[in-house]
């Protein structure tokens, strides 16, 4: 079902998932809760885009001036978990959404169950 409330029932098992967007001067933070495939971590492997919405006194309001942002470098950690990406063209008051459908589990084998994440960058992080 793709609408109303969904029962998750826990089995003991940690899924790969993203776990954690932060903004970075440069880009993002991601964390995943379990080692990603390095070979396979590249620029490649996540896409960014965002918009912006009219700031006006009435709710709500379609996105607009949607546009791709190319990421420019990707850093995994030494322990595999995290992955720092520099993307260009960082600008506040923006909706960022990083879909990293290309990141895969160590060995390559997993996908990630939920792989897009979303960051409003309202100020520039330090």
């Amino acid at each position: 079902s793709t609408y109303g409330l969904q029962r998750l029932v826990w089995k003991g098992e940690t899924p790969f998932e993203l776990q954690e967007i932060t903004a970075r001067p440069d880009g993002f933070r991601l964390v995943f809760t379990a080692p990603i495939d390095r070979d396979g971590a590249s620029e490649q492997s996540v896409q960014v885009k965002s918009w912006t919405y009219d700031h006006h006194s009435s709710y709500g309001c379609p996105p607009r001036d949607t546009h791709p942002h190319a990421v420019t470098s990707c850093a995994v950690t030494k322990d595999g978990m995290t992955m720092d990406i520099v993307v260009d063209d960082l600008e506040l008051c923006r909706v960022y959404e990083i879909d990293c459908a290309g990141v895969r589990s160590e060995g390559g084998a997993g996908r990630l169950l939920h792989g897009v994440g979303y960051d409003t960058r309202n100020r520039a992080p330090e």
